[in-house]
């Protein structure tokens, strides 16, 4: 017997997506074979830009690095999505005209009431 009933984590689900307010662009990624290498090479596909409710939130880091020189808290971005959101590995992701590369997701965990996205910022 589940802990959980699908009905019941439907229902977390949607008062979850409540919280989720801000406007996420996400720019999906494609990887082709380069005609000139063995090697492969990422080719945005623009075709694949959706855009969606979500809620971005900034974990300060424990540790603290060199940002441009610069000693720095960079920390670390967290995005809340609808779960089944189309996101992966090596996606773009715009909020608020700035711009963030994914680095990993919880789309493989069990009960998900929502779709964790970890980020750090596009050089």
């Amino acid at each position: 017997m589940p802990l959980i009933s699908a009905s019941q984590l439907a229902h977390v689900q949607k008062v979850v997506e409540l919280g989720m307010v801000t406007d996420v662009t996400i720019v999906n990624h494609t990887t082709a074979d380069s005609p000139f290498s063995d090697d492969e090479y990422v080719q945005e596909a623009t075709s694949s830009r959706q855009t969606l409710k979500g809620w971005l939130r900034e974990v300060p880091a424990g540790t603290i690095d060199v940002v441009s020189g610069v000693m720095a808290n960079t920390g670390v971005y967290r995005l809340f999505l609808p779960v089944g959101t189309n996101i992966n590995n090596g996606d773009r992701v715009i909020v608020n005209g700035e711009e963030f590369v994914v680095q990993d997701t919880n789309a493989d965990s069990t009960y998900q009431a929502t779709l964790r996205v970890s980020l750090k910022r596009a050089e």
